[in-house]
């Protein structure tokens, strides 16, 4: 009987790993890649959306220092 049963606990690992488990794991990553893609979307959206025009303000530029070379 505990023999039996070993037997088919054995099957039963065996079937999952080649069956069932090389498809769970394609389903996964197919999934992650969607999301991934999706939230990438979503990224380039915001940042087109955020994109503001740059100020030409030279207040915040601070002071104009000019070097010069010594021989």
């Amino acid at each position: 009987m505990v023999t039996n049963l070993l037997l088919l606990f054995f099957a039963v690992i065996i079937l999952f790993r080649r069956r069932i488990f090389p498809w769970l794991l394609l389903f996964f990553v197919n999934r992650l890649t969607k999301k991934m893609a999706k939230q990438q979307q979503q990224q380039k959206q915001q940042s087109t959306n955020q994109s503001t025009p740059k100020k030409n303000s030279t207040a915040d530029l601070g002071d104009y220092i000019d070097y010069e070379e010594i021989d």
